[in-house]
């Protein structure tokens, strides 16, 4: 998993919809890579996982 707190995908986030740094808070990236996905999370909070 990659975190960053700026990417082209948090522009990407920002330019299309309401989020932005004050509302609802500095948003951060999270990067899932698997074999066949990849999967991206913009949140202000810190993501949890669980495998079931």
């Amino acid at each position: 998993m990659k975190r960053s707190s700026s990417s082209q995908f948090l522009d990407f986030v920002t330019m299309t919809t309401r989020a932005s740094q004050d509302h609802p808070g500095p948003l951060l990236h999270y990067r899932l890579a698997s074999l066949n996905h990849i999967i991206d999370v913009s949140t202000p909070n810190h993501p949890t996982l669980s495998l079931s």
